[in-house]
């Protein structure tokens, strides 16, 4: 008896201390119900890497949040891209090319939450990536489709962190 008298008084020592002090357990049942599978809305067809990259960094963050269910199973996170824009920067650095020109890449796209018929917008966010521009027209096209890809996937990022009700730090406040 006096075995499980310990382990019970124990238990109920935790449960008054973990419950006391405000913290709060990070996995319970109620919270293992609010998670999301990751879809595409209606996209402009001109960067379909772009969409390909913001589903992965949604998907990505709820995975490793343990957040990420097939689509029968949760509500669902509809991501869109809503613009892709290269601006000219100027001269930075590159490992070979100290005066390399470089280009800002920046993805725009938004989301919204669809479950059981209703429907819960989380906003627009914009995202950006500086590459340096390549010495020819095939690498300076290669950097702007790694620019086009991390944009995109900061951007997925950021609206998971939006939707779990993370801070997120834009590059467009």
């Amino acid at each position: 008896m006096l075995p499980t008298l310990s382990r019970t008084a124990s238990a109920l020592m935790a449960a008054v201390v973990v419950g006391g002090c405000g913290y709060q357990p990070v996995r319970t049942a109620s919270s293992r119900a609010e998670a999301w599978c990751v879809t595409s809305g209606p996209e402009p067809g001109t960067h379909p890497q772009a969409v390909v990259s913001l589903e992965f960094g949604a998907r990505d963050t709820l995975a490793q949040r343990d957040r990420l269910v097939s689509c029968d199973q949760g509500a669902t996170l509809v991501i869109q891209v809503l613009d892709v824009r290269f601006e000219p920067v100027g001269i930075v650095a590159q490992q070979d090319d100290p005066s390399a020109r470089s280009t800002r890449v920046k993805v725009t796209a938004t989301a919204h939450v669809r479950s059981e018929g209703q429907r819960k917008d989380l906003g627009v966010v914009t995202e950006e990536y500086v590459v340096a521009n390549g010495s020819t027209p095939m690498a300076e096209e290669n950097a702007r489709a790694v620019g086009v890809v991390s944009a995109a996937r900061r951007a997925g990022e950021s609206l998971a962190r939006r939707l779990l009700g993370e801070p997120v730090q834009s590059a467009n406040p």
